[in-house]
């Protein structure tokens, strides 16, 4: 709605140009999409519009874009012109033997590959030009797999066009990260009949679902659809009318502090101390985790490290960009969770 009103008070003044600086951060798809409507009738009137986006799928829907990194034009054009480029590098592996981060990881050190991410439950590659798929099922280190082309993206061109993927056998976090204690398979969060009521209004109505060690569980919905509520009981932060919230077994409701050792939580808007700087949010974070001493010092430096935080590590929190407040909410992270919830 904030983005709704900023546009009608531009509109006040009936402009040629209207200039639009990542006004989809943050909005959920059924608001977004009703921008975008807003948008596409402007521009249908004659009216020209630049939209600034880090996010890709809103670049496609441009006419034109300009791709940029570190300051530098990567490339100017139709969207569909650039994806098009990508015909025949596109594709969906998968092993029987392999879980897909294994997968993934031997998978990025093959010189044929440009890129590659988990999707689902499949690994999605991006070939180097002239790679064929019998050049990664033989290559050195690579179990059986199963590979097969997909659709290019957009996201996949413009990865390509940055150079790839980054030439290491683990992300900085995954390096820092150990395993979680737990059995394979075993549920970790559990949502039984989960209700919550304020007043004669129910944010959330006998709601259920389980997620496993393991899993990423998305909660998708527009504003207002009861992510946040659902979120906030599950952790322990909102006292559910009626149904329950387990964490590993325990009961938030009988179990509260106990169960809460066991998730992380990164709020909507970020539980982030403006006034202090990224360094001293990570250090009173860690101290809440109980680090202290050398412990501490090596979190932190790990915990900058894996996050690309090191640079700015004395700026105020308020003077960061989104994305940076985002990567420093990641990082006050420092303990190891089974279950982490990530509030967009």
């Amino acid at each position: 709605m904030k983005q709704k009103l900023g546009l009608a008070c531009t509109l006040v003044g009936e402009p040629k140009v209207l200039l639009l600086d990542e006004p989809g951060v943050g909005v959920d798809p059924i608001s977004r999409r009703e921008l975008w409507q807003m948008v596409h009738e402007l521009a249908g009137e004659g009216m020209l519009i630049l939209w600034s986006t880090s996010y890709l799928d809103e670049a496609e829907q441009c006419r034109d874009v300009l791709l940029m990194n570190e300051g530098e034009l990567l490339y100017q054009g139709e969207p569909t012109a650039l994806t098009q480029t990508m015909a025949g590098r596109s594709f969906l592996m998968t092993s029987p033997h392999e879980g897909n981060r294994k997968l993934l990881q031997r998978a990025l050190k093959l010189p044929q590959v440009s890129d590659g991410m988990i999707q689902g439950k499949s690994v999605r590659l991006i070939l180097k030009k002239e790679t064929t798929p019998d050049d990664i099922r033989h290559a050195d280190g690579m179990p059986e797999i199963n590979i097969n082309e997909t659709t290019p993206r957009f996201e996949d061109a413009f990865i390509d066009l940055l150079g790839g993927a980054a030439r290491t056998s683990e992300s900085p976090l995954g390096a820092i990260l150990h395993t979680v204690e737990g059995t394979p398979g075993e549920t970790v969060i559990e949502a039984k009949e989960l209700t919550k009521k304020f007043g004669d209004f129910a944010a959330t109505d006998h709601v259920n679902f389980a997620v496993k060690r393991g899993e990423i569980f998305g909660l998708l919905g527009p504003n207002g659809a009861g992510k946040s509520t659902t979120f906030k009981m599950m952790c322990g932060l909102l006292v559910p009318t009626s149904g329950q919230a387990l964490v590993l077994g325990m009961d938030l409701k009988e179990s509260s502090g106990k169960a809460r050792q066991h998730l992380g939580y990164m709020a909507q808007k970020f539980s982030l101390y403006g006034n202090l700087t990224v360094e001293q949010n990570l250090r009173f974070f860690s101290g809440v985790y109980g680090l202290r001493g050398r412990a501490q010092n090596e979190k932190i430096s790990r915990m900058s490290e894996a996050f690309g935080l090191k640079s700015i590590a004395s700026h105020a929190t308020d003077e960061l960009p989104l994305g940076f407040k985002q990567r420093l909410a990641h990082g006050d992270f420092v303990r190891i969770a089974a279950g982490l919830f990530a509030d967009a």
